[in-house]
């Protein structure tokens, strides 16, 4: 009665008891993988961000390109749009040097250091990040399943098209004194798969999402349904217990007067 409970400690029940730890333990999993989706979900909507911004920046160099064929414009036009589109490219490196809370995110397993590397003399940008087979990042979201988030920067900025590199090469081009309008109509052609690329890896982050609150809302409900199996267990009926209680009380209650009918001891019977 005083505590609410029927197991308060092993001896009380000690199957029941067991039983009552083993989905604590549970519960205890169960909400770190929420937590660990919660982490997971941060991760996805930032790539989200950045490559949405990154998709967008890449579409207005693509349209730079169309408007920037020979004939229609002049030398200062030209160096204008080329300008640019060097603009255009450092937007996307701070974007590829993303971080969340001093981690970046498209540096694979390196995480400390920005991925991406611009050699003024060269004017080169290289990725530097972690490019091995594990560079993806891996949360665990339940006993036996995982997701996989896209953290290899190469693979996204300079995979079967280096998004950078062309956009060098297409401001190059339009620093030429006449630019060659089929050296950009073929620079406009890498960039647009640069584009899918990109969408390609958005693609495989809105699965990803969609999965993890898919997860998290099945988690919720087998919290709660071992949450409603501990007390079940461990808590007790605190009605029936006030019958049993008074049942126990009535009991003894008869008990002691029962008792003091039978032993009514005085001096006079020592005498």
């Amino acid at each position: 009665m005083a505590s609410g409970k029927k197991v308060n400690r092993p001896s009380d029940d000690p199957t029941g008891m067991g039983r009552i730890l083993d989905y604590r333990k549970t519960v205890s999993s169960l909400e770190q993988y929420k937590r660990n989706i919660a982490q997971a979900r941060v991760r996805v909507e930032t790539s989200e961000t950045v490559l949405d911004g990154v998709s967008e920046w890449v579409q207005k160099a693509i349209a730079v390109a169309r408007d920037s064929t020979p004939g229609t414009g002049d030398t200062a036009s030209w160096q204008a749009a080329a300008s640019d589109v060097d603009n255009i490219r450092n937007q996307v490196l701070s974007l590829a040097n993303t971080k969340i809370g001093g981690t970046f995110i498209f540096g694979g397993r390196r995480t400390d250091a920005p991925p991406f590397v611009h050699n003024l003399a060269t004017d080169q940008i290289t990725y530097v990040g972690d490019n091995s087979a594990n560079a993806d990042l891996r949360i665990a979201i339940g006993e036996s399943a995982e997701i996989t988030i896209k953290a290899n920067g190469e693979e996204i900025f300079n995979g079967a098209q280096d998004v950078f590199l062309a956009l060098k090469d297409l401001k190059d081009e339009l620093n030429q004194p006449i630019p060659d309008p089929t050296v950009i109509k073929a620079i406009q052609g890498r960039l647009e798969q640069a584009a899918l690329q990109i969408e390609k890896i958005r693609g495989l982050g809105s699965t990803t999402f969609k999965r993890l609150e898919v997860t998290e809302s099945q988690l919720d409900q087998f919290i709660v349904n071992y949450e409603k199996l501990i007390s079940d267990t461990e808590n007790a009926d605190i009605a029936q217990a006030i019958l049993e209680l008074q049942s126990q009380e009535t009991a003894y209650q008869t008990s002691l007067g029962v008792a003091a009918q039978t032993i009514q001891k005085t001096l006079l019977d020592y005498l």
